[in-house]
């Protein structure tokens, strides 16, 4: 518990504070891996997007506890690295952390609720939005648009918005907050375009996924969550499919756009076997692989 009754995660404080540093050397290989996989999905056709989740320290330094912070003020972290590395190759990214925390001051909704790990309901709406004109621009195309009707208010968390609280597992709820939880719909027509769309990411994307975001603004999709297991319409409610099982290189020339999303704790991850950016790499460019 931080102050003012701000519940973080320690992996989370760990990757700000830079206690979770990778590296530059080994954070400067995967983006260099990266930039090749994305000019080989744009040779192909497709839109390649990578999209930081925020990370609740990031937008809430002040309210992270002392306990926590034994470095504070040291600014190497893997996400400002990343990010700063993938600008100078020209990686196509959308940095939803920058702007939480550009709106931490001058939006008066709960975009991350003090309980929870998560963008809000709420937030994950602007990300959204954001997002659909970001392909718009990319591809030259005119999205269903999300438009919120309604504001409305609750002071009960509903789905993830109150995630850590739920983990103590107390009687009595930590602290009370208000959350908005508009209505919303989306304008969708026949002049609208809807692009086949692969979301490769943790469990930011899963606000998306049951608020009906994916359903509504595109044709097909697929979540390929920590690119592990495979997700969609038919089978949410059944078993995923494990990606070794599954011919994602195939999903690849089918789909119109990739979009990977992750919250920069998990960028301390990119460098493991299993990863998006290693499997896709060694499939694009096998004699790189050999040769190294």
């Amino acid at each position: 518990m931080g102050y003012d009754n701000y519940l973080f995660s320690k992996e989370y404080v760990d990757e700000y504070e830079g206690i979770s540093y990778l590296g530059e050397d080994i954070i400067r290989d995967e983006v260099i891996k990266l930039k090749l996989v994305q000019d080989t999905l744009q040779r192909m056709g497709k839109t390649f997007l990578f999209t930081y989740a925020p990370s609740k320290p990031h937008i809430f330094p002040d309210k992270i506890p002392a306990v926590l912070r034994p470095y504070s003020g040291q600014k190497t972290n893997n996400y400002t690295t990343f990010k700063r590395l993938s600008d100078s190759l020209n990686i196509k990214q959308l940095d939803c952390n920058a702007l939480f925390i550009s709106m931490r001051h001058t939006n008066p909704n709960t975009i991350i609720a003090k309980q929870g790990f998560h963008w809000s309901l709420y937030g994950s709406l602007l990300a959204a939005d954001t997002l659909l004109k970001y392909i718009e621009r990319e591809r030259k195309i005119d999205m269903p648009e999300l438009v919120i009707t309604k504001m409305k208010y609750s002071d009960t968390a509903r789905s993830s918005d109150n995630d850590i609280a739920t983990c103590t597992n107390l009687i009595f709820p930590i602290t009370r907050e208000t959350f908005c939880y508009p209505d919303f719909r989306f304008s969708i027509g026949d002049t609208k375009t809807k692009p086949k769309t692969i979301f490769i990411g943790d469990s930011f994307i899963w606000q998306w996924v049951y608020q009906g975001v994916l359903d509504n603004t595109t044709t097909d999709w697929e979540y390929w969550y920590y690119f592990g297991r495979v997700y969609n319409k038919k089978n949410l409610d059944n078993d995923p499919i494990p990606m070794e099982n599954y011919d994602w290189p195939k999903a690849l020339l089918n789909t119109d756009c990739v979009i990977v999303v992750f919250t920069p704790m998990n960028i301390g991850r990119f460098n493991e076997k299993g990863m998006f950016i290693e499997k896709m790499y060694n499939y694009f460019y096998p004699k790189k692989v050999q040769a190294g």
